[in-house]
């Protein structure tokens, strides 16, 4: 298992394969996976309506991120709260 310092921060992208059972294996295999990297912030790729159960098991808030061209595939899970913002127009 990692250690990281209190003034440490760890982002992790993970694309988990269909949602991370697609193989058999159970859900909890791929939190036990991602709980080993300890991070802050995991960035789900491939979700399929597995994040929410995910970030459960994990302790984590979930995030669906509804952008093209996959909506709905990718789901950020943060130990921490984000707050949401609208986006800016620049130009």
């Amino acid at each position: 298992m990692l250690k990281k310092s209190d003034h440490q921060f760890c982002l992790m992208s993970f694309n988990i394969l269909y949602g991370g059972t697609h193989l058999g294996q159970p859900l909890e295999q791929t939190a036990a996976v991602i709980s080993l990297v300890q991070p802050d912030i995991v960035v789900v790729c491939e979700q399929f309506e597995n994040a929410k159960p995910l970030a459960n098991l994990l302790g984590f808030t979930c995030y669906i991120v509804a952008a093209p061209p996959y909506w709905q595939s990718v789901a950020v899970l943060s130990l921490s709260l984000i707050h949401i913002s609208e986006p800016t127009r620049l130009g």
